[in-house]
């Protein structure tokens, strides 16, 4: 009976989106259009989102508000972004992508929203 249940649990289709993550729907999609400038990030010294890449978005509109996302397709990078695995530094980019519900939000400000992105293009300024 116990390995019956192990074959139900595993059967689980894993093409299907979950309701946070990489794999999840798409809440927003960012165009090239839209020309948004933020800062690229590498995150090491976060506990919740270690070694990870992650841009900043700062609103023009409104000075306190913040959109941080952590990316999803960290090959799409192709090594550009290495140099500041190591230095601390961000690097101002012209960005777009998919943008997707973070799984576990970080405790932080309410003018700061966090999420997943899934990048389509990224330019280094």
């Amino acid at each position: 009976m116990l390995i019956g249940i192990l074959f139900i649990s595993c059967d689980k289709n894993d093409d299907e989106p979950s309701d946070c993550g990489c794999n999840s729907e798409t809440n927003y999609t960012i165009t090239e259009t839209d020309s948004l400038i933020g800062k690229i990030y590498y995150r090491s010294q976060n506990s919740t989102y270690n070694n990870l890449y992650s841009i900043i978005y700062k609103e023009v509109q409104y000075s306190n508000s913040s959109t941080f996302m952590i990316v999803c397709n960290e090959d799409f990078l192709n090594n550009e972004f290495e140099d500041i695995k190591n230095s601390g530094e961000s690097v101002e980019v012209k960005f777009s992508g998919d943008l997707k519900s973070i799984c576990e939000k970080p405790n932080g400000p309410a003018d700061i929203s966090y999420y997943r992105i899934i990048l389509t293009s990224i330019e280094r300024l």
